[in-house]
């Protein structure tokens, strides 16, 4: 009987298939514990690059049926809808195809997460969450993505409402999927620091990847709301971390923390200036994508150097009003020297080899204290 072929098959070849098949470095199915964040050896300053994980994981959109199966099952499909089967033929496809859906995204174990449990976190924990939150979106972005392209394949040319059939058979997806753009909200919507601009990136850089499937995927008007979310949290993460990035530089000026450093040795704020400074230089890529949703027609690379010389000018000028704490006009200038020779010795390599040049007040300010110290020497 045509009808028990139809569901032999669809049961035979809707069978869940392991995560490594989707993403070429297979993750752990489970949320990190804060200890298993502790044991990969990172730190609150963001001493990785997260995403460098995912950029050897190359994700794929899974064959979920053989392809020789397809023009089979199209065959058979298109014989049941001709003989008024299309009920019994759309609630077999429906049932084999939503428990395979489900039996793959159950492995994934995904947990809710609100605001508060995001701002409770410390900085290493919210990490390794983010890593496997951005594994666990593509792999779920992949696997409805290839449910959508053998639904369309299957019933291609066929009178059968199959836009309602995989918005039905990818419940358990899209309720996974709401899961994980709910913990992306409350990401950005948690409580700012220079740090977090980065995890912001991150996950910006993965949405911005998915967004052409998610839009294919839930193209229907029955699946808007879910496309709708998907590139509302794509706008928020975007629009957080860009006025964190803008605002770097506001924090920078305006530092007033008492650190005194006796010797004139170099201040813990240029340690950290310059180390967020190196890992924008990592971002240069993603946040010209993030610059184009800002400043449309602009050059994103000139914008991107205004940026970063405004940080390096701010940091001068404050290194310039902490330098009032020394009464010894030779131990200020030793102070100024040793800060600004560090500003300019550790970021002068990766200036030259970007387009980007460094400030040049803060060039001649170097060579003017080199020259003060040398002076004071003789």
């Amino acid at each position: 009987m045509i009808e028990e072929e139809f569901k032999r098959l669809t049961t035979t070849y809707s069978k869940p298939i392991e995560g490594d098949l989707i993403l070429g470095s297979p993750p752990k199915l489970q949320w990190a514990s804060d200890g298993d964040a502790e044991a990969d050896g990172r730190n609150s300053a963001h001493s990785e690059h997260p995403s460098k994980d995912l950029e050897t994981a190359i994700c794929r959109t899974p064959a979920l049926i053989p392809s020789r199966i397809l023009p089979l099952l199209h065959t058979i499909a298109q014989k049941l809808v001709q003989d008024g089967n299309q009920q019994s033929c759309y609630k077999i496809y429906r049932d084999a195809r939503r428990s395979a859906l489900e039996l793959n995204l159950r492995k994934l174990g995904v947990e809710r997460l609100s605001k508060d449990d995001v701002e409770r976190m410390q900085s290493d924990a919210l990490e390794a969450k983010i890593g496997k939150w951005s594994k666990y979106l593509q792999i779920t972005v992949k696997l409805l993505d290839g449910e959508r392209k053998i639904c369309d394949e299957v019933f291609e040319g066929i009178s059968f409402n199959k836009d309602q059939c995989f918005s039905e058979l990818a419940g358990t997806g899209v309720s996974v999927a709401k899961t994980l753009l709910s913990f992306g909200d409350a990401v950005a919507k948690s409580k700012r620091s220079p740090e977090k601009l980065f995890v912001l990136l991150d996950m910006y850089e993965v949405m911005h990847e998915v967004r052409s499937e998610v839009e294919v995927i839930f193209q229907d008007s029955s699946c808007s709301e879910m496309r709708e979310a998907a590139l509302g949290l794509m706008k928020l993460l975007a629009q957080t971390a860009h006025e964190m990035f803008v605002d770097f530089e506001e924090l920078v000026e305006n530092d007033t923390s008492k650190t005194n450093v006796h010797d004139g040795t170099v201040h813990p704020l240029t340690i950290r200036v310059i180390n967020h400074v190196k890992f924008l230089f990592d971002y240069q890529l993603t946040l010209k994508l993030l610059l184009q949703e800002f400043e449309t027609g602009s050059d994103t690379e000139s914008q991107l150097a205004v940026v970063l010389t405004k940080i390096m000018q701010a940091l001068q000028n404050n290194l310039d009003g902490k330098s009032n704490q020394y009464k010894d006009p030779a131990l200020m200038s030793i102070f100024l020297a040793n800060n600004i020779h560090y500003m300019v010795s550790s970021v002068r390599r990766l200036f030259r080899l970007s387009p980007f040049k460094l400030p040049a007040a803060v060039v001649h300010q170097h060579r003017l204290i080199l020259a003060a110290v040398e002076f004071q020497e003789l």
